[in-house]
């Protein structure tokens, strides 16, 4: 998908069967220099404190085979993927972090400007991608 970031999918733990029907709350996040003001230690890393995407700024997911490759496109408000962009564009080099319910699943560099048509997390197995899209569209369905 043209725009969209392809990042592996670390953490199977976090789209495993059993979560199928949960809601998994996505966030995607800068991760800064050890001694940025205002940063928050999560697993390990030290990331900005306001995210760049938060949880309620994604619209949406869906599962997508590439070749081989299974993938969750997470789609985001206009106005969460124009910041994603505009930051992944001028930061180049450094890194980034998706989390998945609080955790750090994907850490990559930033190769470019991203976020302008979805940001795609790609694995292994069909079965994690179609289990990670449903729970993250758990959240946003409506009662």
């Amino acid at each position: 998908m043209r725009g969209a970031a392809i990042l592996a999918l670390l953490a199977a733990s976090a789209v495993g069967a059993a979560a199928h029907a949960a809601c998994r709350h996505v966030e995607v996040a800068a991760v800064v220099a050890d001694k940025a003001p205002g940063a928050r230690q999560v697993g390990g890393l030290r990331l900005a404190r306001e995210p760049l995407v938060a949880s309620a700024e994604v619209t949406g997911a869906k599962s997508v085979a590439e070749g081989q490759d299974n993938a969750v496109l997470l789609q985001f408000t206009p106005e969460a993927a124009a910041r994603l962009e505009a930051y992944t564009g001028s930061h180049v080099g450094q890194r980034m972090a998706v989390l998945i319910d609080g955790y750090p699943s994907v850490v990559t560099p930033i190769g470019g400007p991203l976020g302008a048509n979805g940001l795609q997390i790609s694995g292994d197995y069909r079965a994690q991608a179609v289990s990670l899209a449903d729970s993250v569209n758990a959240c946003r369905t409506k009662p």
